[in-house]
């Protein structure tokens, strides 16, 4: 399509954002900045029930469709069109295919296989560029040269108060091969009381074993389970209060990124440079292994070495990590 037909003026817009947790905390700066491009634009959102979450955390109201709701998916197809359908997916075709069908003259999306058939302008994908700045090339053909460092951390404001003695801990990850074992959180967590800080460990109802295996070992008035969250914005009123995180590659890793807190983060088969939290404060803590990372577009191959890449990273490195991580937060 020529430049010349590019919609200037933008008044209704669906942005779909299938898959993880991760990704669609990854997609609100890009939301972001689209709506300081048109801030009077109506912003629609086609999300998984899994995902939708994050986007009520935008400081702007956005109206959230999921795929699981046929009507919903149907008013896509059938209602009012949109100026501008942006796909936010990275590889699968089902989101394409629906931005194909959608009621809009215009369509953006990434063009890593035949998806791009799809889509007026299809834009590259970078394995390795920090996943935050790839969907930020979504925008290029209203605005080419975005400075999307602006839009980075902190986004997000809890309005919690810092308190100076909390360290979280996030015991889980969203897939098996990312998870390092709530004995190892546990060594961590005593670690940081022998230090005289205090723990809250957090996550959703996923990590709730393991949130209670950690504080029942450790002194009541030192340690607070606030696992089994029902909302993120629940999570991000205990993570308001805590000076850091220590949590694998996860979803609450971005959440804590977002809002601008420190983080030290354990990378297996994740990509350290496009998954891993930018800006100062954050470590990473991983193993050079010749086989990691392995993960492409969120797939993770089956492993001859059960996952090594976090298996063989003991407590004792992470501790080693996590006293320069005290330091440079002034512990």
């Amino acid at each position: 399509m020529p430049f010349r037909e590019i919609p200037g003026k933008l008044e209704r817009v669906l942005v779909i954002r299938p898959g993880g947790l991760g990704d669609a905390l990854l997609v609100l700066p890009f939301m972001m900045a689209l709506r300081a491009l048109y801030p009077r634009a109506d912003l629609w959102v086609l999300a998984e029930p899994r995902n939708a979450q994050p986007f009520s955390l935008l400081p702007f109201p956005c109206r959230v469709l999921l795929y699981t709701c046929p009507w919903e998916l149907a008013s896509l197809l059938l209602g009012p069109s949109f100026d501008a359908v942006i796909d936010t997916e990275q590889w699968y075709g089902l989101s394409a295919l629906v931005a194909r069908f959608a009621r809009s003259p215009f369509r953006v999306g990434f063009g890593t296989n035949v998806r791009k058939g799809c889509f007026n302008v299809s834009v590259d994908y970078c394995q390795e560029e920090y996943e935050a700045q790839v969907f930020f090339r979504l925008l290029e053909p209203w605005r080419k040269e975005f400075l999307w460092w602006e839009w980075l951390p902190p986004v997000l404001d809890s309005g919690g108060k810092k308190e100076d003695s909390w360290i979280a801990i996030f015991p889980g990850a969203s897939h098996p091969s990312r998870r390092w074992g709530k004995d190892r959180y546990l060594e961590v967590a005593r670690f940081l009381v022998g230090m005289g800080l205090k723990v809250a460990v957090v996550g959703g109802p996923g990590e709730k074993e393991e949130g209670e295996y950690v504080a029942s070992a450790l002194s009541p008035g030192r340690v607070a389970n606030a696992t089994g969250a029902r909302s993120l914005r629940e999570s991000m009123e205990i993570l308001g209060r805590c000076r850091g995180l220590v949590t694998a590659d996860s979803g609450i890793m971005h959440l804590a990124a977002l809002m601008g807190l420190p983080t030290l983060s354990l990378f297996g088969p994740g990509i350290v440079e496009k998954w891993a939290p930018r800006g100062k404060g954050h470590m990473v803590v991983k193993l050079d292994l010749p086989c990691s990372p392995c993960t492409r577009f969120g797939t993770v191959p089956p492993c001859p070495r059960d996952f090594a890449c976090m298996r063989d990273l003991t407590p004792d490195m992470v501790i080693e990590a996590l006293k320069d991580f005290l330091r440079n937060l002034g512990i």
